[in-house]
């Protein structure tokens, strides 16, 4: 019975070869995106689940409350390591991890050539027990004793490879070799660990010890000071099974007063972040190289069970289409004794080999999509049918719920019709018995489900274009930026000299930071007259005297800042309203105090206009201009480019280049535009956008296939009216007006459902950025004249055909 129910299904899908490779594709344009979905939710979830104590692991991070609203940090001061260690039995290991980002690393052969290499990120120092709270698989060397003594270092074989050119089989042997960091600290390589797979936010490519720290970061102070907080530092700790964190954090209130006195208890808060939530970092930062958005990931997953339903839903509209071509073999196996389950389990074998073809297709569909999704994801997805085995149970399971979410309807709608009826093809009973309203039910959700997706794609794409046009209050076009190796003050003067004298160089700034950049976060900002607990958060900014200059900022109050200032700051407008002098000139000559009990008489010398010194996603700083020459690690160039064309920016970067190899010659020279770090500053958002993009696209072509087969229902349905009313006379206008009123009415309806609920959706997410578009009536109003515009020509050949048809071959027989 089995084999003639199969036998028949495939008779009957090479019979109907267009409805089945319609449906085919179009369940395989659904399944394929849900792959690629279920691929990417599984890989940011996958992050660090290599280590086998992954549960019990922990960041302790610092939550602080500040007047402008909560601080969240996951730095740590240096010593907190060791005074967690004393104070808490129950905390099994605790780590200080220092991550440090733009090092460079210098390597000199027996010869004495040296291989000079800028890595972003992958230098490491740490205390040795960050051994026993992470798994490092040892290639040479003994956990037990690596890294205790000053100078020693461990090393990836990524890096292993990258530097010595060994392979994974020979890495041992770059034991007793040497690194050496930033050229002045020198690193002897006493192990060689199996690298970390990607998906890992702690990339650990070289592991040195943690008191090495000292000989590169002048901020270290021995690791004894509380003060001295850095981002690139983070606390790791491993608690027993039976300790839970919260109990620690009950404690953390006294342990704070203890250690950072009663002030900072009552403002400052500790918090355990357990390791699967480091890689969601949104409001702790997160020192891996990039992070994910558990909010993104939810809306994948729920567009991924939408286009599910939409192609599903494709499935019913063209099963039931074919209902007239079915009648009679409905009819005739029903006077021929076949039973109603017979009829159900027969339609369900055909979709369910439907769905196994779709599911076979969509495998390359989702292929396609992972290989040119790179660009978009940072990443390379792969398939992996032989090593995933969750990933085969995804598919058997999608696979099932497919072919049963497309294939009951129609199964249980066919068998339902009487004999006579079916035999005489008046499938008229479908709509007595809610068939064809609940085919209007279906077709409205997929047209809604399309302009749902089309409005979302053109809000996220009208506030991306937002970000790019949005002035920011400076200078952006045409700025290089480079770090600075050394800020010696008579070699940042020759290299200036030495910039300006060509034609191609406008001006040259030295500073820590663009006005966008990272920069010094201080607390205990305060006007002097002003109450002392007040103490919200300052940007500052350590510049030159041309900074101001340079990116165009507006002195609106006062003077620029001068080579002989030393105490004088500019600051921006955020600051005069916080002050309640009145006005900028007010501000003018008025002192302020910041730093930790550190920097006392500055005083105001000029007010420049609110610019962004973040992104638009956060509302305006508090900003501080002042010079720190011993601070400038950055210099930002801007170029006089006539022409903005490949040849003149590249002879421009080239003579940067050839004066800052002749000032810094012993490191690598690296730059980047101030556009390209603006543009960084959105990838997500622009991530975002373009997968919108590519499933509205997909969306809208299932729909049209959804389309298609209303269409050919309702020419079906339909016939023998179209053919009376063309021997009455109607002409084929006349004929396409009673497809065009059905086909407008449900999109109309799908228009009045899906319109509010685009609305509050992505209300709720422009409200994350301070900065955002309105959402105007104009883009609903385009997102149904494209609806339409791609219905109308959906619609139109099928519809033609109809209204064209003889009307003697509709007419000849009943």
């Amino acid at each position: 019975m089995l084999r003639n129910y199969i036998v028949t299904a495939l008779r009957n899908l090479k019979r109907n070869k267009l409805y089945a490779l319609l449906n085919v594709f179009g369940l395989a344009l659904g399944i394929g995106c849900a792959i690629v979905i279920y691929k990417v939710i599984n890989y940011e979830n996958s992050f660090d689940r290599h280590h086998s104590k992954f549960d019990n692991i922990y960041r302790v991070v610092r939550v602080q409350q500040k007047p402008e609203g909560i601080k969240y940090d996951g730095a740590a001061p240096h010593p907190l390591g060791n005074a967690l260690r004393e104070e808490y039995p129950s905390i099994e290991k605790v780590a200080i991890v220092n991550y440090q980002p733009d090092m460079q690393i210098t390597i000199e052969d027996d010869a004495g050539n040296k291989q000079m290499y800028r890595e972003e990120t992958g230098v490491t120092f740490a205390q040795e027990e960050i051994f026993e709270i992470l798994d490092f698989e040892w290639i040479a060397g003994d956990p037990t004793t690596v890294i205790r003594n000053p100078r020693e270092a461990v090393l990836s074989t990524e890096w292993a490879n990258k530097f010595f050119g060994l392979s994974e089989e020979t890495a041992h042997m770059a034991v007793g070799k040497t690194v050496t960091v930033q050229n002045n600290l020198p690193l002897k390589i006493v192990g060689v660990y199996k690298s970390f797979p990607e998906t890992t936010d702690m990339a650990f490519r070289m592991v040195a010890t943690y008191e090495s720290l000292a000989e590169i970061d002048f901020y270290f102070y021995e690791g004894k000071a509380w003060h001295s907080i850095s981002s690139t530092t983070n606390c790791m700790v491993l608690l027993n099974a039976e300790t839970h964190p919260a109990d620690l954090e009950r404690q953390f209130p006294d342990f704070i007063e203890k250690y950072s006195g009663d002030r900072e208890s009552n403002v400052l808060s500790m918090q355990m972040q357990p390791l699967s939530d480091l890689h969601f970092s949104q409001n702790f930062d997160n020192w891996g190289e990039r992070s994910a958005n558990k909010e993104l990931l939810l809306a994948l997953a729920i567009i991924g069970l939408v286009l599910i339903l939409a192609a599903a839903i494709n499935f019913i509209n063209l099963a039931t289409a074919q209902a007239v071509k079915r009648s009679k073999e409905i009819g005739i196996r029903k006077v021929m004794g076949g039973y109603r389950t017979q009829l159900i389990v027969q339609f369900l074998s055909e979709t369910f080999i439907i769905t196994l073809l779709a599911v076979i297709v969509s495998l390359g569909v989702a292929e396609l999509l992972m290989i040119n999704l790179v660009d978009v994801l940072t990443y390379r997805l792969h398939l992996n049918l032989l090593d995933d085995i969750s990933f085969s149970f995804f598919l058997i399971a999608i696979t099932f719920f497919v072919a049963l979410l497309s294939g009951l309807y129609p199964a249980f709608l066919l068998s339902r019709m009487d004999a006579v009826s079916a035999i005489k093809s008046k499938i008229n009973s479908f709509k007595s018995t809610g068939g064809f309203s609940l085919r209007r039910t279906l077709v409205i959700i997929q047209f809604g489900i399309s302009q749902l997706l089309i409005v979302c794609t053109l809000i996220v794409g009208s506030q991306m274009e937002y970000f790019s046009s949005k002035e920011l209050g400076f200078e952006h076009d045409a700025i290089l930026i480079t770090y600075l190796p050394d800020n010696e003050l008579q070699t940042l003067d020759r290299l200036r000299e030495n910039l300006i004298r060509h034609s191609q160089i406008e001006n040259v700034s030295f500073n820590l930071s663009a006005p966008t950049g990272q920069s010094v976060s201080t607390s205990n900002f305060n006007y002097v007259p002003a109450n002392i607990e007040t103490d919200p958060d300052g940007n500052f900014k350590l510049v030159d005297e041309h900074y101001i200059d340079l990116y165009g900022l507006n002195v609106i109050a006062g003077r620029k800042l001068m080579k002989t200032d030393t105490s004088g700051v500019l600051v921006n407008e955020e600051i005069v309203k916080m002050m309640g002098v009145g006005s900028p000139e007010a501000a003018v000559g008025e002192e302020l105090r910041c730093g930790y009990g550190g920097y006392k008489g500055l005083q105001i010398v000029g007010v420049v206009e609110n610019f962004h010194s973040r992104s638009l996603a956060n509302s305006m700083e508090y900003v501080v201009l002042m010079k720190m020459p011993q601070l400038f690690y950055e210099a930002g160039i801007q170029l006089n480019i006539s022409e903005a064309n490949f040849e003149s920016i590249k002879e421009a970067r080239e003579i940067v280049q050839k004066e800052w190899e002749a000032s810094f010659p012993n490191f690598v020279f690296e730059s980047e535009f101030l556009d390209e770090q603006l543009e960084e500053r959105y990838e997500n958002e622009a991530s975002v956008s373009q997968l919108l993009q590519i499933f509205s696209l997909i969306a809208i072509f299932i729909g049209c296939l959804g389309l298609y087969g209303l269409i050919t229902f309702l020419a079906n349905q339909k016939n023998k009216e179209i053919g009376v009313r063309k021997v009455l006379g109607a002409t084929v206008g006349n004929i396409l007006a009673i497809f065009s009123k059905e086909l407008l009415l449900l999109m109309v309806v799908a228009f009045v459902i899906a319109a509010p609920i685009s609305y509050l959706a992505m209300n709720n997410w422009l409200q994350e950025f301070e900065y955002h578009i309105t959402i105007g009536v104009d883009i609903f109003l385009l997102a149904i004249v494209v609806s339409l515009v791609i219905a109308i020509a959906t619609m139109g050949y099928r519809s033609v055909k109809a209204a064209t048809a003889n009307p003697a071959e509709s007419l000849k027989d009943e």
